[in-house]
């Protein structure tokens, strides 16, 4: 989905405050389920002189899922004291925002309200960031640099326990999908989707540091060139390039 996908990358939203001041949030880089969340709010000088503000460290926060629509936390108020800051011209101040109440899988949207008390400015900022599950393995693409074409050729899935603790799942290749496009980004060739899996579950156990291979045949008639196979499975898209001959 475009827009879940769009929520992934981090959402950059300035806004200006005092003369001189320019103010921005940047989402957190990896918000795991499970853990706080911190997002980092850059004050920026652009102006020719000096410029003094004083703001709260935990300023007026509220987090509102994209999938419900509803307010999922908020920070109302701060008890600690106000910050007075002075940022020289072309400087930059870095302040972090914690965010401790634990949030559920999703896509979410932070507003973040600034009071600058000392100059009488109310800057507001908004970011998008998405928790997500930590990871538990790394998949990658394997397959032969140099293909002829129209050749039956076996593409690769390799898979690696990068946790602490023992993996087991399902890791048949049936069921994804293999996308191939060309050096424009164009989808020049894809496998059916609709490839279940037949028969019981066959969970794979692997140790942790530990990998196993999954294979895939396939036939591809396209014309010589460079290309790039994707996986599209449950961890993620990994891609590598190859070369038709």
């Amino acid at each position: 989905m475009k827009w879940l996908a769009a929520l992934i990358i981090s959402c950059l939203l300035p806004a200006a405050s005092a003369e001189g001041l320019k103010f921005a949030v940047y989402p957190p880089k990896d918000a795991i389920l499970g853990e706080p969340i911190t997002f980092t709010v850059l004050l920026e000088n652009t102006g020719k002189k000096a410029e003094k503000f004083n703001i709260y460290t935990c300023p007026v926060t509220s987090i509102t899922s994209q999938w419900t629509r509803k307010v999922v936390g908020e920070i109302k108020a701060c008890i600690e004291p106000l910050t007075d800051i002075t940022i020289p011209p072309g400087g930059r101040h870095i302040q972090k925002v914690n965010y401790s109440k634990l949030l559920a899988f999703g896509p979410y949207k932070a507003v973040i309200s600034l009071n600058d008390t000392l100059n009488g400015h109310k800057t507001t900022l908004t970011t998008f960031f998405t928790v997500h599950q930590a990871p538990q393995v790394v998949q990658q693409v394997v397959m032969p640099p140099v293909v002829l074409a129209e050749k039956p050729v076996t593409v690769q899935v390799r898979t690696r326990n990068i946790s602490s603790k023992v993996f087991s799942q399902d890791l048949r290749l049936c069921g994804t999908k293999f996308l191939i496009r060309d050096r424009r980004g164009k989808t020049m060739f894809e496998t059916p989707s609709t490839q279940p899996c037949t028969g019981d579950l066959r969970p794979t156990t692997l140790k942790p540091g530990e990998s196993h291979l999954e294979s895939w045949p396939l036939r591809i008639k396209l014309k010589p060139g460079v290309y790039e196979i994707q996986h599209w499975g449950l961890f993620g898209t990994p891609m590598t390039k190859f070369e038709i001959r």
